[in-house]
């Protein structure tokens, strides 16, 4: 087996509670992806999950545990995120919400191989124009803004920008759950194919359906902790904890 590409181990992290005290969002949480695998993770708002993405991502310190990406470790500090940029990048839920709206959509793709990795605009621009076709946007929808694109062609121009500076890990926190189902399963194809050309995806949602078609492995959370983790077709046939069942049967839960 390959070296895993991400190790997680006990993340933890707690905030005050409005109560007094701290609330523990992510509690002792472990795991790995290898390169080229699309692990996921499921739980209802409020998990913990979208916290355990943005720690995985070095948003935000550990209170313990170890991360270690690609042989960089990480976690402790609050600046762990610019280090990071090359190595990880994340999908969020609402692209529309992401982008720059004064931005095309090729220029949003060319400002991170311009401000971060120094390539002259004009060799940026191209290369975003690549990007983009790369992750079928129509050439003819390059220019336009966000606005002017619909939720889908939105969310391809945020991949597109998230692999310009070629991260090997991409974070994906939802990053379906805005789109119709057409536009879903087009998005969750793309990340496939991603990832059949070496990408490693951890894919965060709610919706255990759309992350089986990607994923061959998950973890679901419940109240900051994992509560049941394994191979995606074991725990949909044989889900072992009740809230993975009403998670499959698509009831409505409460937030946590």
């Amino acid at each position: 087996m390959p070296e895993p590409l991400l190790r997680a181990q006990g993340l933890t992290k707690a905030y005050a509670a409005s109560g007094g005290g701290a609330r523990r969002a992510v509690d002792g949480v472990s795991l790995t992806i290898l390169p080229g695998q699309a692990v996921g993770v499921a739980g209802p708002s409020g998990s913990g999950k979208s916290t355990l993405g943005r720690l995985i991502l070095g948003l935000e310190p550990l209170d313990v545990g170890q991360l270690r990406l690609a042989g960089v470790e990480y976690g402790r500090g609050k600046g762990d995120r610019p280090r990071l940029a090359r190595l990880v990048q994340m999908i969020w839920q609402d692209p529309q919400v992401h982008l720059n709206p004064r931005m095309s959509a090729s220029q949003a793709v060319a400002e991170p191989l311009w401000a971060i990795a120094g390539r002259a605009k004009p060799r940026a621009q191209a290369q975003a124009r690549d990007l983009l076709a790369r992750v079928g946007l129509e050439p003819g929808l390059a220019e336009r803004r966000p606005h002017q694109l619909s939720g889908g062609q939105c969310q391809r121009v945020a991949i597109a920008r998230a692999l310009a500076l070629g991260p090997r890990l991409l974070i994906c926190d939802e990053a379906v759950a805005s789109l119709d189902l057409p536009g879903q399963l087009q998005i969750v194809d793309l990340l496939d194919e991603l990832v059949v050309g070496g990408l490693s995806v951890l894919f965060i949602s709610h919706d255990l359906g759309i992350l089986a078609r990607l994923c061959a492995e998950v973890h679901v959370m419940d109240r900051g902790a994992v509560i049941e983790s394994g191979p995606v077709a074991r725990v949909l046939d044989t889900p072992r904890r009740e809230l993975t069942k009403r998670l499959l049967a698509g009831e409505p839960m409460p937030r946590r």
